[in-house]
């Protein structure tokens, strides 16, 4: 089968959207199909054997409140891009985040094959007068983008509930979840242990508002007056960073906190072993919860703000104090303190989430998608 996998998005910037990408044509390929990903560029048309890069990248918003290198781009002649897509003549093509102009736009109405979807974002979030102008502009192209589609998949019932205009039954649809790659992820990993010996905290994120960096710094503080030898490691980098950096040396915590800044993916695996606990305070704009599973496999027990995405992930964990009320830092310093504190407790933990993981390996995952590309071409 000859698939492509349309990212709207920068693909060489990080994010969930194109790490999915990647691990599914990954897969695909592996199974003997040609899976070619066609993303946004730096403005000029660029091929190899396995992507296609056309138009400009451009920083815009995103559904989630945050911001993304999206696609950026207007052909002069619109008969050249469909003789372009024509002449790769793919089985199927299956976009990701549809909604996330422009260029997934042009190219499904270029299409005159097969076209799957796959929602990723929780579109509810939009609750800025930036978003809710986009959301006015982009709600009345449901109707045009669903004529071109025979399928859709949501990553979560959290994705699905967003987009209820799109989940209405007049097409195939499917949930399947975001995977995890078990083979990079797992307690087999060399350990990177910042402080040593110390009790260690990691966070991996965006430093940005929604990720909540601020509410576990705010509850760090607090670990620290009960268990005085408590570290906190920050993976990521963000718009929010240097003034995250200069509150924690304010507080007078800058020797207790270490900001690794943004990590080569092949070094993160070792920074998740290297954790006692890993806390995820998003408190919004997630669907899912990629980085909740990283966690999980690499033997590491979580502790999250209970946004909807986080509490449909984590939903069969039978250990009270994973889940924690949104935006409450009293709250999340308990827990920490409880999971820093207690072996037992995080035996258990850990035990659950490296058997929860597993039905989230990439394999598995990807053949569901590749199951429902069957359904769909009948």
């Amino acid at each position: 089968m000859k698939v492509a996998l349309v990212c709207p998005y920068r693909l060489s910037a990080p994010g969930g959207v194109q790490e999915h990408i990647r691990s599914l044509a990954g897969q695909l390929r592996g199974w003997g199909h040609e899976a070619i990903i066609i993303a946004p560029g730096r403005g000029r048309t660029r091929k190899t054997k396995e992507e296609l890069f056309i138009g400009q990248a451009v920083k815009v918003p995103t559904q989630n409140k945050s911001w993304a290198f999206a696609s950026f781009y207007f052909s002069p002649n619109f008969g050249s891009l469909r003789n372009f897509i024509e002449d790769y003549r793919f089985d199927l093509i299956h976009f990701h985040s549809p909604m996330t102009p422009f260029l997934s736009w042009q190219i499904l109405q270029a299409s005159n094959t097969v076209n799957v979807a796959t929602f990723h974002s929780e579109w509810g979030v939009a609750n800025s007068l930036l978003m809710n102008s986009l959301d006015f502009l982009v709600h009345p192209l449901i109707g045009k983008i669903k004529e071109k589609l025979s399928g859709v998949i949501a990553v979560s019932e959290v994705a699905k509930q967003s987009w209820r205009e799109i989940f209405d039954g007049s097409l195939p649809q499917a949930v399947i979840p975001n995977g995890v790659n078990l083979r990079r992820f797992n307690t087999k990993v060399p350990m990177v242990r910042v402080f040593g010996g110390k009790p260690t905290i990691l966070f991996v994120g965006r430093i940005e508002a929604r990720k909540g960096l601020k509410y576990l710094l705010e509850a760090f503080k607090k670990v620290c007056l009960r268990i005085e030898k408590a570290r906190l490691v920050i993976v990521g980098s963000g718009p929010l960073a240097l003034i995250s950096k200069l509150w924690v040396k304010k507080e007078g915590l800058d020797g207790k906190i270490f900001f690794a800044g943004r990590l080569p993916g092949e070094i993160l695996p070792s920074y998740f072993r290297g954790a006692d606990v890993f806390c995820s305070p998003a408190t919004g704009g997630e669907s899912f919860g990629i980085v909740l599973l990283e966690a999980m496999a690499s033997g590491v027990p979580v502790v999250a703000f209970g946004n909807p995405g986080y509490r449909e992930v984590l939903k069969n964990c039978p250990v009270q104090g994973v889940l924690v009320p949104n935006k409450d830092v009293d709250a999340l310093a308990e827990s920490l303190v409880k999971f820093l504190g207690s072996d037992e407790l995080r035996r258990k933990t850990v035990k659950w989430g490296l058997g929860e993981v597993r039905k989230y390996d990439w394999p598995l995952i990807a053949r569901k998608v590749f199951q429902f590309y069957q359904r769909v071409l009948g």
